[in-house]
């Protein structure tokens, strides 16, 4: 599964823009919703929130 930021993650340079696509390694989920995605950034691994990323294929 993969996400697309509708958001920056960040204002920080070296970060996930808007637009950027991340591959997700783990979804967390929170009373059956979604909490967050957890991707990897330059092998760190980054919660993403739903509100911040679009899931695509």
């Amino acid at each position: 599964m993969k996400v697309k930021m509708t958001a920056d993650w960040t204002d920080k340079d070296g970060y996930p823009k808007e637009g950027d696509v991340l591959e997700v390694s783990d979804v967390v989920y929170d009373y059956g919703e979604v909490d967050y995605f957890e991707c990897k950034w330059r092998g760190e691994p980054i919660a993403v929130y739903p509100y911040e990323c679009e899931v695509i294929n």
